[in-house]
């Protein structure tokens, strides 16, 4: 095969690669600078990898890898799956679409294993005409007597044959394997195969071997495995076919099953698909092996070859639904990070808004992608009128990306294993000349269609061991890799193997939240000066807060009260009673002094909190000097540092734990204009544990605005322990406190031009030019978002006055009205960004870095939307 040099500088895990300067040196890189450390790295002290180098683990090398400068390698060949998806270039244009895989091709060469005198090599042998040398392996699926299972162990005898001619048979745990590779190479050898030398594990492994042929020898050290022979596999039956006339509680096969040739193997017909650089393989079939001179050599039933080189073709459907056919894999790029806002054909999805007032997916159309413009953010989608009907009403529109989104309980991938979980009917639009009696035992098979225009609103199941294609509802089937996880994790026991699960069509009631990913940004903490901020409580104290100190201390004695046994029945709120006048005293005294300039403070006292705080129902068990003297140094500290007209912060004096913030979106981003809200409670143990943050979200179901702020009110980040920074800088001390937790947010959260970057590890893509592309149109979202968080916030003030928002009514309104007259300058802005949009007819390309100019036609319909609503508040 031709050896061609990938023309990008990026490179991808498990792609193949030789040194530039020995293109004989051919390896797997396992890692890029770019792929994020997994637990085994941090915990181990592997050297991190330098930009512009990988990790490389080449075949023929005793040692597991090396890390390589990119320049030093040439990319030969790149893996892609069925599925994937891929792009070319940004220099190669494309119209910046992504594709999805549809078909792949892998040609390899292959090297016999069976010779160790004579290399025999086979040039160029297309992968769809060879199967996996082994027939059963850990993770292989099964069926036996209408039971569905999964191999745990495998246990294999081998069939040695010696110099001198003889041939014994013998468990494989009786051999030592001489492997010139480390066993935790990624070419190290797991599991014995045909030409592999061995020796015995003790002095009488041999002579107590069963011979085959000729007898044993003491000269007979050592040999070479001729063939191996499965005596055993453990089985994990999860799944029975309750659709044929079997007993209800009839008891699963043994675990242990001996006869092997009773088990039918559900190889996958995409098997050969996934073949890659040190796989062990053979022909399918004695004909096939004829065509390239191979008959069975030393007694070997089936010659066996290792994969020592790959060469990839792929079919691609693109977004726009055009197909591109046999593409050289090392001329794309693979896109591992998907924006939640990016779709393909045959994707199911269903509009927000609707779910958002319905709550219920049950409740709401199911629509199919017809194509998609990647550019300008729109795609064609064809929405059914139902989805479980045989003949369906299909309307076809055109929608923006960011006002659908994927369906979570359609998401079947080419090329899944799947379980038939219905009765199928033998109708002709479902499975052509197949009897109700075959229908029942097709159960289990792969996914080998989605939507195609035939079958819209199917997917197509090849069953096994027929090869029948049934044409199903989503909802009919079950992903096998669900099921695998979901038995093996929680209700299979390992002494009997007697459980056995029946699974259920879904719950039609959905929790949106529970299919958000969970991802944040690494933010550095701020601390104040060591001088100014201790724990112990010697250090709290200043000048300023001694006669607050003492006047506290001349009242109850706290400790007094708390460790004297006379009067441990005193009841909570009258011991916090007795101190919280003088509490109430100071704060306001500290609010009256408060540095800033306007009328409207940046911290202020209120009596109770709003009924609607997020941590209203926590339990107040906290009663201790240190405690208040804790939230008093807080409050104090907030009410002399918060930067005017950007952060507000109210307290309460009845539940002093607990406060709640407004941030107003940071000058010249995307966020400007925006108003943000977080409750805060703190911890009895503070300051030694983090406060609990919770956002209020207003994007109602439409996503999220920022990758560190969740819809369900999670603020991902590392000084509140939501999310774990590599340096102990970015996490939370006894040094650390409110004020911090508010700036972070503010300026690390909510003040980069960027925020696309925010995503825990996507600050090492920042110099990638596809990336740059994504990172554009998460702003123009995030804008489009924050525009219509201005509305809702309006909105929520206008129709009650117990809102959320309420306590902040003054604040808001002269942020959008008075002082900064921000609703208009907002107004301006869209107005403007409309505008170059309209003129601008070559898609959202012109997005610059440091200012959102124009937005695309996606975004520009639902913009618009937005800016009429802000106008009518300027009325």
């Amino acid at each position: 095969m031709e050896t061609k040099q990938l023309k990008s500088s990026n490179f991808f895990a498990e792609d193949v690669v030789v040194l530039k300067k020995n293109e004989d040196k051919i390896g797997v890189v396992i890692k890029t600078a770019l792929d994020e450390d997994d637990e085994e790295d941090m915990e181990t002290e592997n050297i991190p990898l330098q930009q512009k180098h990988v990790r490389v683990a080449f075949m023929n090398e005793n040692e597991n890898s090396r890390d390589i400068s990119e320049n030093k390698l040439i990319c030969i060949d790149r893996c892609l799956k069925l599925g994937d998806i891929a792009r070319y270039p940004v220099e190669k244009g494309n119209k910046q679409q992504t594709g999805t895989v549809i078909n792949v091709k892998v040609i390899a060469d292959l090297q016999a294993t069976y010779n160790e005198n004579e290399i025999t090599i086979l040039k160029d042998i297309d992968t769809i005409k060879l199967i996996n040398y082994y027939d059963i392996e850990e993770g292989t699926c099964v069926l036996l007597n209408n039971w569905f299972g999964i191999v745990r162990n495998v246990y294999d005898d081998v069939y040695v044959k010696f110099t001198d001619g003889s041939v014994c048979k013998l468990s494989v745990s009786n051999v030592k394997i001489e492997d010139k590779y480390q066993e935790s190479s990624r070419f190290g050898i797991e599991r014995v195969y045909a030409g592999v030398k061995v020796q015995a594990l003790k002095s009488d492994s041999f002579k107590n071997a069963q011979w085959i042929k000729g007898q044993y020898k003491p000269s007979n050290v050592t040999g070479h495995v001729i063939m191996t022979q499965i005596s055993k596999v453990y089985v994990e039956w999860q799944y029975k076919n309750l659709k044929v006339d079997t007993k209800e509680n009839e008891a699963p096969p043994p675990f242990s099953i001996k006869d092997v040739s009773s088990l039918t193997i559900l190889r996958s017909m995409h098997e050969h698909q996934a073949m890659c650089l040190g796989c062990l393989v053979q022909f399918e079939s004695k004909e096939e092996a004829k065509d390239y001179g191979v008959e069975t050599f030393n007694d070997m039933i089936n010659p066996c070859f290792k994969i020592i080189k790959t060469k990839s073709y792929v079919d691609v459907q693109w977004q726009d639904g055009s197909i591109t056919k046999n593409i050289d894999t090392t001329e794309l790029l693979i896109c591992y990070n998907i924006d939640e806002q990016d779709f393909w054909p045959t994707d199911y999805v269903y509009l927000k808004e609707e779910f958002s007032k319905k709550k219920a997916l049950s409740k709401v159309k199911v629509g199919v992608i017809k194509s998609v413009n990647a550019l300008e953010r729109v795609c064609e989608v064809h929405w059914l009128e139902s989805p479980d009907k045989e003949s369906l009403k299909v309307e076809t529109k055109e929608q923006s990306t960011y006002e659908i989104s994927s369906h979570p309980l359609y998401t079947q991938r080419l090329g899944e294993r799947v379980i038939i979980t219905s009765d199928l009917k033998p109708i002709e639009k479902q499975c052509k000349g197949i009897t109700k009696k075959e229908a029942e035992h097709d159960w289990v098979g792969e996914i080998v269609s989605i939507n195609d225009p035939e079958h819209l609103g199917r997917v197509g199941v090849c069953c096994c061991p027929s090869r029948n294609i049934h044409y199903v509802f989503p909802f009919q089937i079950f992903t096998l890799s669900d099921t695998e996880e979901y038995m093996h994790e929680e209700y299979i026991s390992d002494s009997d193997m007697g459980d056995y699960v029946v699974i259920e069509d879904d719950d039609d009631e959905y929790d949106a939240d529970k299919y958000e990913g969970f991802k944040s940004e690494k933010v550095d903490s701020m601390e104040v000066d060591d001088n100014e901020w201790e724990t112990e409580d010697s250090e709290w104290e200043t000048e300023d807060d001694e006669d607050m100190i003492s006047d506290i201390e001349d009242g109850p004695r706290i400790t007094e009260i708390i460790s004297d046994d006379e009067n441990k029945n005193i009841k909570e709120e009258e011991v916090k009673k007795s101190i919280d006048e003088k509490i109430k005293l100071e704060l306001k005294t500290a609010q009256v002094n408060n540095n800033n300039t306007s009328d409207l403070k940046s911290f202020i006292l209120l009596e109770d909190p709003p009924e609607n705080h997020h941590f209203i129902d926590n339990e107040n068990n906290v009663i201790n000097k240190s405690f208040y003297k804790t939230i008093m140094k807080e409050h104090k500290l907030l009410s002399s540092e918060l930067p005017e007209g950007e952060i507000v912060v109210v307290a309460f004096s009845s539940r002093l734990e607990l406060l709640r913030a407004i941030i107003f979106g940071p000058k010249d981003t995307i966020y400007e204009g925006a108003v943000f809200m977080f409750d805060i409670c703190i911890p009895g143990d503070y300051p030694y544990s983090p406060p609990s943050v919770h956002y209020y979200s207003l994007t109602i179901g439409m996503g999220k605005l920022n990758p560190n702020l969740y819809e369900d009110g999670k603020v991902c980040l590392s000084l509140l322990g939501t999310w774990h920074g590599k340096e102990e800088t970015e996490e939370w001390t006894p040094k650390s406190n409110i004020l911090q937790v508010l700036l972070s947010i503010q300026g690390l959260v909510l003040g980069v031009q960027l925020p696309y970057f925010n995503e825990a590890g996507y600050d090492k893509l920042m110099q990638n030019t596809e990336e740059n592309f994504t990172a554009n149109y998460y702003n123009e979202r995030a804008f489009y978002l924050s525009v219509h968080t201005i509305n809702q916030t309006l909105n929520l003030l206008n129709l009650s006055n117990e809102s959320i928002f309420e306590i902040f009514r003054e604040h808001i309104m002269n942020y959008y009205y008075s002082g900064n007259n921000m609703l208009k300058y907002i107004n301006e802005k869209c107005q403007k960004i409309i505008k170059n949009s309209e003129k601008n007819k070559e898609g959202n390309l012109n997005v610059k870095k440091e200012k959102l100019e124009t937005v695309s036609k996606g975004c520009l319909i639902l913009l618009k939307n937005e800016v009429n609503y802000l106008k009518s508040k300027l009325e």
